[in-house]
């Protein structure tokens, strides 16, 4: 009986992983770090039983061999229970050093996602810019394109606007060509006929006698037809002089009139042909829009009376 005793209590503590398995009930995982910090679990707890065993044994063994008392010795206990306690502390730690572990790697993955997503993120978004520059170019060529085609439009419109004035211009200095040649001609027959008036005054002298005839200019007549004879002069004065008369000199009362064969005396005539031509002359036709000269037909007969020529009778003309 002792022996026996002395073989249980000095053959050391050997467990099983097919005893662990069927103490706490559940197969490690093979290559798997929990099912190795499992079976070490299990391990240390069969390792604190079979400590417990053996000193159960030799708590039998002392009370077979001493006879004297079948309880166990309070330090044997004390040692059991504190062989138990460390090897749960054991556990613990290495379950939370084992979760702070795993939370470590999780994190570590997440990280390296969420960096992932950034740079796919930021690859997208240059991409995105480098379309919408390339977008924002074309649409800038294509809004020059058209202000080009619209100046152009405005150009071709300016061109035929100075063409058609062009024209125009060509066709009015051509219409005035035409005039003044009319014109040229006009002043030339007005010459031809003043000259035939003179003649004919010259004759109308030879007629009277053989006395010379005196050639003096009055200026315009009043509102009844009368000349001032204190602006008669013996010579031409632009401006001033508008008719000629013609008489015996030496105090003559009667002396015959006429247009002054002048440009500017025709032209003043022309323009205020109511109030200084008509009181003095008989037209034969109507003034006309494009009437340039007078012709003078046969002149007229005026009397000295009071220091005023009036008329006695008036001088024929015609507008051309």
């Amino acid at each position: 009986m002792c022996s026996e005793a002395s073989n249980v209590y000095s053959q050391p503590a050997s467990v099983k992983p097919s005893e662990i398995s069927r103490v706490s009930g559940t197969k490690p995982k093979v290559g798997s770090a929990s099912g190795v910090k499992l079976i070490t679990k299990e391990s240390k707890a069969s390792s604190a039983q079979s400590v417990t065993s053996n000193s159960s044994s030799r708590s039998t063994d002392s009370t077979l061999v001493g006879g004297d008392s079948a309880v166990q010795s309070p330090a044997e206990s004390s040692t059991a229970l504190a062989v138990t306690d460390s090897a749960q502390n054991v556990d613990k730690a290495q379950i939370v050093t084992s979760a702070t572990a795993t939370t470590g790697m999780d994190q570590l993955v997440i990280y390296a996602i969420a960096m992932l997503l950034v740079i796919i993120s930021f690859v997208i978004g240059r991409q995105l810019g480098r379309r919408s520059q390339k977008a924002t170019g074309e649409n800038d060529r294509i809004r020059v394109k058209r202000s080009h085609e619209a100046e152009l439009v405005g150009l071709r419109d300016e061109l035929e606007t100075l063409r058609v004035k062009y024209e125009r211009t060509h066709d009015r200095l051509s219409e005035l060509e035409h005039e003044t040649r009319n014109e040229r001609n006009d002043k030339m027959k007005i010459t031809i006929v003043r000259a035939g008036v003179n003649e004919e005054l010259g004759r109308d002298a030879g007629r009277q006698g053989s006395s010379s005839k005196v050639t003096e200019y009055l200026s315009t007549p009043d509102a009844n037809g009368e000349f001032d004879d204190s602006q008669r002069s013996s010579s031409y004065r632009m401006g001033v002089s508008v008719f000629a008369i013609s008489h015996d000199g030496g105090g003559a009362q009667i002396a015959q009139i006429s247009i002054a064969d002048r440009s500017d005396a025709t032209e003043l005539l022309l323009r205020r042909r109511e109030d200084m031509l008509e009181p003095v002359a008989n037209m034969v036709n109507a003034y006309r829009s494009d009437t340039t000269a007078i012709i003078v037909e046969s002149p007229g007969e005026i009397e000295l009376r009071g220091g005023r020529w009036r008329v006695r009778r008036k001088m024929t003309a015609r507008y051309v």
